[in-house]
Order: structure tokens, then sequence, then C-alpha cells
């Protein structure tokens, strides 16, 4: 079998909450200090000059060329291409099946919430005190029909609401 050839990984992914292509920002600046600080030796070995075998080159061989701009130009640049794009793909294959799983924990988290939700009971409506009339009951004794009593006390013995029509209390 052949060897895979080393290549950076393409694209960005997030690293400590940061989304961007980190192979190109290690290679800006400070790119042995970057290389290290974020530990990008497997996922960015050509910057970081970490390939377990070395780098691809363009190699002048015999082989027959490819016609057309800004491709490879041998069968060997081509393969070399072929096989990048196949570490390519296996590094994109991983990040769906983590963004895959993330998106089924977050589907899960949302239907537990939503469930909650719908089997929430309503708290009871705050209980409304009966509103209270400022009056209190005239005291003492007083003449209705030339009879002299208290007529409240009277009225309170039985039948209060209709003994309060029928003399106006």
């Amino acid at each position: 079998q052949a060897p895979i050839a080393c290549a950076d990984k393409r694209g960005a992914w997030t690293i400590n909450d940061t989304f961007r292509n980190w192979c190109t920002w290690a290679a800006k600046a400070s790119t042995a200090s970057r290389c290290k600080n974020r530990d990008l030796y497997a996922d960015c070995p050509v910057t970081c000059d970490s390939c377990p075998t070395p780098a691809p080159v363009a190699v002048t061989t015999s082989s027959p060329t490819i016609s057309g701009g800004g491709g490879p130009t041998s069968w060997g640049e081509l393969k070399s291409e072929i096989d990048a794009l196949k570490i390519d793909m296996g590094g994109l294959t991983t990040d769906v099946n983590q963004m895959q799983s993330q998106l089924e924990d977050l589907s899960n988290t949302i239907g537990q919430i939503l469930s909650l939700l719908q089997n929430r009971t309503p708290a009871p409506a705050p209980k409304t005190p009966a509103p209270t009339v400022g009056c209190t009951d005239r005291r003492g004794a007083w003449t209705i029909d030339d009879t002299f009593r208290n007529w409240c006390t009277w009225a309170a013995k039985a039948s209060t609401a209709s003994r309060c029509k029928n003399r106006d209390l």
C-alpha cells in the first residue's frame, strides 16, 4: 500500500470556542509557537513541519502530463492531490459525524424542554381578597315607627337581608 501524502486539514474548525482555519492562522506568524500552543501538529502537519513522511513536493518525472491549467501537471502530483483529498474527506467525515451527534443531542434537549413546557401545570391565579366596604353599622339605638331599639343588633339576629331592606337600614 502506498504511503498517504501529508497534508494540512482544509477549512475551518473550532478550538476553545474559536472557529477559524487554524493552519492558515498558524502559517501567518510565529508558526512554531502557534503550532505548539494550539497543538496543531496532527491537523496542520505541513505548516507545523510535523509530517511523518516528507510533505509532497513537485517531482519531475517522465510520466505523461495532464493538459489544462491550474491543476497537477503529472500523474504523481495528481496521485498526491487525490491522497490529500482522501485525508480531507476523512477529516470532513469525522466533523460531519460529530456535528450530527451534536445536533441529535440538541434535538433531544429541545424535546425534553418542550415536553416539560407542555406538561407544566399552570400556576393558580392569585386570590384577590374580596373588596371591603368602608362602612360600619350604626351604633346605639334609634327610633323607627315609634320603636326605639338598636336596629343593627335586631337585624343581625334573623333574616338580616330582609329586615335591613324592610326597615331601610
